[in-house]
């Protein structure tokens, strides 16, 4: 499988990122960056409406570092099965998100959450036939 330049330029800039926020801003001060996980078995994996996995279950997980300032990066991943059933692609059953951003409170009525994410589906783009 062909490793796609744009995904392992994105993967550098997240871990680059966060090497960054585990990194003390003083010798005396170390920051508690918090680290969180999630990891699913389901039925199938739906999104806006659409089976992404044929009816079939999904796997899923995900983690995330959140500093203290609000800054938060995270990559989460599902077995996907329509790149290879109706795209025709020889190789595709991964979809891997890589997200970040900014959140936190105004007051105790209003938050909120600045943020991007990339939808990364490495397949080998060769058609099946």
């Amino acid at each position: 499988m062909s490793k796609n330049p744009s995904i392992m330029a994105a993967a550098a800039a997240m871990s680059y990122a966060l090497l960054g926020l585990c990194t003390p801003a003083l010798a005396s001060e170390v920051s508690e960056v918090t680290v969180s996980g999630n990891l699913g078995l389901y039925s199938q994996y739906v999104f806006r409406g659409m089976t992404q996995t044929a009816h079939k279950p999904a796997l899923q997980a995900g983690v995330e570092l959140v500093h203290p300032t609000g800054l938060y990066a995270g990559l989460w991943g599902s077995n996907v099965a329509w790149l290879q059933d109706y795209q025709g692609y020889r190789t595709g059953s991964l979809e891997l998100d890589i997200y970040g951003g900014w959140r936190g409170n105004v007051d105790n009525s209003l938050s909120y959450d600045l943020g991007v994410i990339r939808y990364n589906y490495p397949v080998d783009v060769r058609p099946a036939w």
